[in-house]
């Protein structure tokens, strides 16, 4: 009956989670579809770049080489974009509030299995070391598969476009290559097909390079959605393997430490100062983030050193008795 009521209860959680999730997404939706005919009906744009438009919005991309040119659109643009950022940001705070109930979950779990506050902690740490590296993998995967695909396509498809429609180039000619260059033509070279695709996926989007043709705006659609989406991924787990790694520092951090600890020689016990701010300063977010969580267990954790670390040396784990020794 206990497993039954624990089903219901995370059955109940889950659907609360997803019923705004879901309601925010179908409302959001129709926005789009209100905008795509705002764009075909009152802009007068093909269907192609009615949607090219929605998807630099959505993407916040913006190239700027297709913008409104009527005041009525200007005002529903300006309402359509800040919707589609309070939009993200709540999305994406549903998504972070899932994942951070996730993780306490487990670690109560894991404390009333082990039945220690360190020894649960020691192993939730493990796995989350363990995990960052498979998602790092594939996050990278994923990042390099978008950057090489657009790169190779736009540079094999655009090698030198004169566009059309309301981007339509003076005076160029695209009658073959070489004409095209000669009347000043968009060159797409492999170097400046990747530069195109970088300033694309990390949502730059200077403008100078673009989608040209119908075939490269249809395939850009799905490409810079896709793109951005594994770029932002990409950025989050070299960010957290780098910096933060469970928390306690980092790639960059351990060097940090080793570096300050060959400096000072073997003889002191005491974790290098500079080292053990950054620790703070990175934990930090979480820190406030779990505030409530860490006063919880302030107690059992030993003025919250969560640590198996039994030795003379001080937890690296920051803590406000840390934080306060790095500034002493």
């Amino acid at each position: 009956m206990k497993d039954g009521g624990d089903a219901i209860d995370d059955g109940g959680q889950r659907s609360t989670l997803m019923s705004p999730l879901v309601n925010a997404m179908m409302g959001y939706s129709m926005l789009c579809i209100l905008a795509y005919a705002v764009f075909c009906h009152v802009e007068d744009v093909d269907q192609i770049t009615a949607i090219y438009i929605i998807v630099q919005i959505v993407t916040t991309i913006g190239y700027g080489d297709i913008t409104p040119k009527l005041p009525q659109t200007r005002i529903f643009v300006m309402c359509f974009v800040i919707v589609t950022l309070v939009v993200l940001a709540y999305v994406l705070n549903l998504v972070v509030q899932k994942v951070t109930e996730r993780e306490e979950t487990f670690l109560m779990e894991l404390v009333e299995s082990t039945g220690n506050i360190a020894e649960a902690q020691s192993s939730l740490r493990e796995q989350r070391v363990s995990k960052e590296r498979r998602r790092l993998f594939t996050a990278s995967m994923l990042f390099f598969c978008a950057l090489l695909f657009g790169t190779l396509f736009y540079a094999a498809s655009e090698p030198c476009s004169c566009s059309y429609g309301m981007t339509t180039i003076k005076g160029c000619s695209s009658v073959d290559y070489d004409t095209c260059i000669a009347t000043d033509g968009e060159q797409k070279t492999l170097v400046n097909a990747m530069y195109f695709s970088v300033i694309t996926l990390t949502t730059v989007g200077f403008g100078d390079f673009t989608p040209q043709t119908h075939l490269g705006r249809w395939v850009g659609i799905f490409w810079m959605i896709f793109g951005v989406t594994a770029t932002a991924n990409w950025i989050g787990a070299m960010s957290s393997f780098l910096f933060e790694r469970a928390h306690g520092g980092g790639c960059f951090c351990r060097l940090l430490c080793s570096a300050r600890g060959r400096e000072q020689g073997r003889g002191g016990s005491k974790t290098p100062r500079l080292c053990l701010l950054w620790q703070c300063i990175i934990a930090w977010p979480n820190v406030v983030g779990r505030i409530s969580w860490r006063v919880f267990w302030g107690d059992v954790a030993a003025n919250f050193k969560l640590s198996t670390n039994h030795s003379s040396e001080p937890a690296t784990v920051c803590t406000p008795r840390a934080f306060a020794h790095t500034l002493s």
